[in-house]
């Protein structure tokens, strides 16, 4: 009995010892669209713009519970009212690590440059629309899908007149993507992500990059970056680039076929019940675990 007890007391000692530890893990909330003055949107009826305050203080509990590393916020913050997210800073100060948020199309209320727009990014709290870190030699880029597009440039600017250029070609082509809620990344910054993924190829590192907008498009969905193909065909050279984890279309969904992993996570503004995901990573997979109705999932690079 005695030899029994110990066999088994080894085995789990074994298993326990062979139980694979992430990476990192991280956390990941998208589209709050948190506006409580926000009238009723008699078009958008599943949106409650009241209830993601409370629903990101279930987050942070969760994130702060399973220590994760970073929490990435992909967008959307607000709605209409720049002066909501005064209201989340104290639920994101209880964060215990840092969290990184990417702009979304409703987090401009002006072009890029103007004082009101200035005064929107200091509130959000981004000092740069588009930036990157290692940790754990892992490349975690944040791109800004609002680079160019009609809501963030002036039309009289050189951007404007790019965005004005590609927002009509796209249009003319009966693209989907040609939306003018719709935006890209400008060739400085698509110039400024490929000598990042080369340089972190060189030293062996994953990278895994986060936008607002999809690089492709998900069945009738017409919200996706305004030069998604051309995004991704550049990420699908590099072996290293794992993932594009995105926002922006609310009801979620995901591109697994190609070499490149595409996830959408579904927007937390959506219905009564919460949507926010704790993200591990390994060599050779991604696993999300989604909480409230966020689904969760393995996805093998």
């Amino acid at each position: 009995m005695k030899s029994v007890i110990l066999t088994v007391v080894a085995m789990f000692f074994c298993c326990c010892l062979s139980a694979e530890e992430p990476i990192i893990k991280f956390g990941v909330v998208t589209d709050m669209h948190y506006s409580p003055k926000h009238p009723e949107n008699k078009k958008h009826p599943t949106r409650s713009y009241k209830l993601p305050k409370a629903k990101l203080q279930e987050a942070v509990n969760t994130f702060n519970q399973e220590k994760v590393a970073f929490t990435a916020i992909l967008g959307d913050n607000i709605d209409l009212y720049a002066e909501s997210f005064y209201e989340l800073k104290p639920v994101l100060a209880q964060l215990d690590k840092p969290h990184h948020i990417v702009l979304g199309n409703h987090d401009f209320l002006d072009f890029y440059g103007t004082p009101k727009q200035d005064s929107v990014l200091k509130i959000l709290g981004v000092k740069k629309p588009y930036y990157s870190f290692v940790k754990n030699n892992i490349r975690f880029i944040f791109l800004d899908s609002n680079d160019l597009a009609l809501y963030s440039r002036a039309e009289n600017t050189s951007e404007g007149k790019e965005a004005r250029a590609l927002y009509n070609k796209l249009k003319a082509e009966k693209n989907k993507a040609g939306h003018k809620y719709n935006g890209t990344l400008s060739q400085k910054q698509i110039d400024w992500m490929v000598e990042l993924i080369e340089k972190s190829q060189k030293k062996g590192q994953q990278v895994i990059c986060f936008a607002h907008m999809p690089l492709q498009p998900y069945g009738t969905f017409a919200g996706t970056d305004m030069q998604g193909d051309k995004i991704n065909k550049i990420l699908s050279r590099y072996s290293n680039v794992k993932a594009v984890l995105t926002g922006h279309h609310h009801e979620g969904s995901k591109s697994l076929e190609g070499p490149v992993k595409h996830y959408n996570f579904v927007g937390m503004i959506e219905g009564s019940a919460n949507h926010y995901s704790i993200v591990s990573l390994y060599p050779d997979r991604m696993e999300i675990k989604g909480y409230g109705e966020q689904e969760s999932l393995t996805i093998k690079y």
